[in-house]
C-alpha cells in the first residue's frame, strides 16, 4: 500500500479504513506545510487565507489541558505526539490584521465548532466535512485573534458520531480564510450547461447577500466569450438570486480525453465600479442515465475508478498537497477516469477551488459519494 491516501478499485470491495495508532515522542511537533493557494477565487475581492502556518494548539481536557504547543494548520491532532487517542475540545488560535466587513470562510473543522473572534462567539457548527461561514460587520482596523474550539467527541448529534470502524478526527483540518467584503457581496456562483440541438447554453445562478447597501448595484456574468447584465436595482437585505442563460458560441465540449473548462466571473457593480466579485471554472458537459447506461455527452461511458479515503498515516485527513498529487498520480497510472471520495470528505483535493484544475486535468470525473 503507498503511502497516501486510501485507494481501493470499484472492482474490489472497498472496506473502510481504519487508522493504526503508534504513539509519537513527546514534545517533537509533527509539522505539515499546506498547498500554496493558486487559481484564486476573487479580483476584486481581497481575501487573506490564514492556515498554512504554525497556529497556538491549547487542549481543554486531559492530564496537557491548559498547555500551548505550536501546530501546522490545517491538521489532525491524532497526528500530534501524545495525541493520538485525544478525544475532547482542544482551541486553536492565530492572529490577523484587517478591519470593515470580514467574512471568515471555514472548509473543514473536524467535529464540532465553535469560533469566537477576539473572544466573542461568531460562529457555531456541525459536521466535519461541510464547509461554513462567518460575516462580522464593522471590526475595528488593527490585529485581532481567531479561536476555533474543535470538538471531536462522540455524541447523539448524529447517527455517524459515535465509535465505528473508520476514524473520526479532531482538528482544523481544511483551509481557513479572511475576506474584506463591503456592504454587499457575491456569495455563490452556478453554471448548469445544457445542450439543445447541438448547440450549448449556459444557465446562471447567482446569490448575492446585501449587508447593508442601500445604492442601486449591477451584476455582470461572463463565461465563454459572453456576457449576461443584470441592470442596476436596489436589492433588499438579504440574499437575492439572479438568473439568465447566457449562448456561447464554438465552445469546447468537456470530455474524459479533452478536459476543457471555462471560467466564469460574477461582478457586482456600484455607480460603475466593481465593489465585488467570484471566480469559477466549469466544462460544458452534460451526464444521462438512460436504463443501465451512463451517458456523457450522449455517448455510453465506462466508469473505470477507484475510492478514495481521505486518510494518510502520517497526516491523517488533512493531507498536504503533495500527498494529494501523488494520489492523483497513483490514479492515473491505473487508467482510473474517476474517482468515488469515501468517509472523510475528501475536500481538500475535489472541491476546493485551487486543487479544481488538478482534478479536472487527471481523474477527469468526481463521484460524491451519497
Amino acid at each position: 500500500m503507498p503511502a497516501g491516501g486510501f485507494l481501493s478499485v470499484f472492482s474490489v470491495a472497498c472496506g473502510r479504513c481504519s487508522r493504526s495508532g503508534a504513539e509519537l515522542a513527546d514534545k517533537v511537533l509533527h509539522v505539515v506545510v499546506s498547498a500554496p493557494r493558486g487559481n484564486a477565487l476573487h479580483a476584486v475581492r481581497r481575501e487573506e487565507e490564514l492556515t498554512g502556518k504554525l497556529w497556538a494548539f491549547t487542549p481543554l481536557a486531559g492530564d496537557r489541558a491548559g498547555e500551548t504547543f505550536p501546530v501546522a494548520v490545517p491538521s489532525c491532532r491524532e497526528s500530534y505526539p501524545a495525541f493520538g487517542n485525544y478525544r475532547g475540545e482542544g482551541r486553536y488560535s492565530t492572529r490577523f490584521t484587517g478591519g470593515g466587513n470580514l467574512r471568515f470562510v471555514f472548509r473543514g473543522i473536524s467535529h464540532t465548532a465553535r469560533v469566537f473572534l477576539d473572544g466573542v462567539g461568531i460562529a457555531r457548527h456541525y459536521n466535519a466535512y461541510t464547509p461554513f461561514d462567518a460575516v462580522v460587520r464593522g471590526a475595528a482596523e488593527g490585529e485581532h485573534t481567531l479561536e476555533i474550539v474543535a470538538d471531536n467527541r462522540f455524541s447523539e448529534e448524529s447517527a455517524l458520531h459515535v465509535p465505528n470502524d473508520y476514524m473520526s478526527y479532531g482538528g482544523v483540518t481544511r483551509a481557513v480564510s479572511v475576506e474584506r467584503i463591503g456592504s454587499a457581496y457575491v456569495r455563490s456562483v452556478h453554471v448548469t450547461p445544457e445542450c439543445v440541438g447541438g448547440k450549448w447554453r449556459a444557465h446562471v445562478r447567482v446569490c448575492v447577500v446585501n449587508l447593508e447597501e442601500r445604492a442601486p448595484m449591477s451584476l455582470e456574468v461572463g463565461a465563454a466569450g459572453e456576457k449576461l447584465a443584470f441592470g442596476a436595482r436596489t436589492m433588499p437585505e438579504g440574499e437575492s438570486v439572479l438568473e439568465g442563460t447566457l449562448l456561447p458560441a464554438g465552445v469546447r465540449t468537456w470530455s474524459p480525453a479533452s478536459p476543457a473548462l471555462y471560467t466564469v466571473t460574477a461582478r457586482l457593480f456600484r455607480d460603475g465600479t466593481p465593489v465585488d466579485d467570484l471566480v469559477d471554472r466549469f466544462g460544458f458537459r452534460e451526464v444521462r442515465v438512460e436504463g443501465k447506461r451512463i451517458l456523457l455527452n450522449g455517448a455510453p461511458l465506462r466508469v473505470r475508478g477507484v475510492c478514495r479515503h481521505e486518510d494518510h498515516p502520517h497526516y491523517g485527513c488533512a493531507l498536504p498537497f503533495a500527498a494529494m498529487a501523488h494520489d492523483l498520480a497513483l490514479i492515473r497510472d491505473l487508467g482510473a477516469n474517476s474517482v468515488r471520495p469515501r468517509t472523510m470528505n475528501n475536500k481538500g483535493v475535489f472541491d476546493e477551488y485551487r486543487r479544481l484544475k488538478l482534478c479536472a486535468e487527471v481523474v477527469k470525473k468526481i463521484f460524491r459519494e451519497t
